[in-house]
């Protein structure tokens, strides 16, 4: 019998496109939109005003930042 060798573990194909592009959508955490977040909470104003702003992410998005 041969003797066992020890075998490095083969990357798969989604492993390897993985580490040479970027997968999903990009983000929409610029500084500018949490600013403008940071600014409208700082008045007083409710996120949910605040995220039905054109170009602005929903109040959810927001909280996954804060996580």
């Amino acid at each position: 019998m041969k003797p066992k060798r020890d075998k490095k573990p083969k990357k798969s194909k989604r492993t390897q496109a993985s580490s040479t592009k970027k997968s999903g959508r990009p983000t929409k955490r610029i500084d500018e939109v949490i600013e403008r977040v940071l600014e409208g909470l700082s008045m007083g104003t409710p996120l949910t005003l605040i995220c039905a702003e054109e170009g602005m992410p929903s109040p959810k998005t927001i909280y996954n930042w804060m996580a």
